[in-house]
């Protein structure tokens, strides 16, 4: 099959453009492994922080690339940042558009968790004094408000809106809808489908898995560590106290069900939490 997008074959033709703490590590690197995708190392952030070096800067990430039908990039910011989709329409108003969503509290409470670890003035804070209205964590989970605004410069065609919760129940029919989006063999497993990239919520907030996973989840980490790691790691219950979902229901409802018509589906394994109940 022949990539159909009129962008030129050396130029990038997807972006993997968020959500932050909604796997697209894990989604990045499986992509990296199929052999008709090239990917940078690094998040790129070029439509949004680089964005005055010019075009050109962006470019010179794909100069390695082989002969591969997808190339593309991932940063997991672009999803929240207002100007970024037309800032990539303008250059590339044919972009195939990567986007992954998670329960919205449960992005929340992650993203606070990674911030903790590394930010001392976080380290006596819970959940309930930075999950307000104006903080950084409530805003990067409006979902529905962001995918519209993308929706403002691309068709919907061009975007493919997946949901973190169907990724744990079945990763390589998670991956297949990306694959068949890019236009690339669909039935190719990656080896990291099934291993685990990043630290979670869970490794933030316990010290002793916070240490084993540092180094065996290192970037730098072989697979077999990370494999041996994935098959340590005890599963995880949510910390996030009932309360908080009751707070934020009335908050995000509107939110879930703008992002159900867009999915045309119910968002069932999100409204088993008492925030959803509506």
């Amino acid at each position: 099959m022949e990539y159909s997008c009129v962008m030129k074959k050396s130029e990038p033709n997807f972006l993997v453009i968020g959500g932050m703490r909604c796997a697209t590590g894990w989604i990045r690197q499986c992509l990296k492994e199929h052999p008709d995708i090239f990917m940078p190392r690094k998040e790129i952030h070029f439509f949004e922080r680089e964005y005055e070096k010019g075009l050109e800067y962006w470019l010179s990430f794909f100069e390695d690339r082989g002969d591969q039908k997808a190339v593309g990039e991932k940063t997991a910011t672009y999803l929240h940042e207002k100007i970024v989709p037309e800032r990539i329409a303008e250059h590339y108003p044919d972009m195939k558009l990567i986007c992954c969503i998670r329960d919205p509290v449960e992005r929340m409470f992650s993203h606070f968790m990674m911030n903790r670890n590394g930010d001392e003035s976080l380290r006596d804070k819970k959940f309930e004094e930075v999950s307000t209205l104006d903080s950084e964590y409530f805003k990067r989970s409006l979902y529905f408000t962001h995918i519209s605004n993308f929706m403002k410069h691309f068709p919907r065609e061009n975007i493919l809106l997946l949901v973190y919760e169907d990724k744990d129940k079945d990763q390589y029919g998670f991956l297949e809808k990306i694959f068949r989006f890019l236009e690339v063999d669909p039935n190719f497993r990656p080896p990291s489908a099934k291993i685990q990239m990043k630290q979670g919520s869970f490794e933030h907030g316990n010290n002793g898995w916070n240490i084993i996973s540092t180094v065996m989840l290192h970037p730098r980490s072989p697979r077999f560590l990370k494999k041996a790691y994935s098959g340590l790691r005890p599963s995880a219950e949510s910390e996030i106290e009932e309360k908080t979902y009751r707070r934020m229901g009335p908050l995000l409802a509107s939110e879930i069900k703008g992002l159900e018509e867009i999915l045309d589906r119910k968002l069932d394994c999100w409204r088993t939490r008492a925030y959803a109940d509506f």
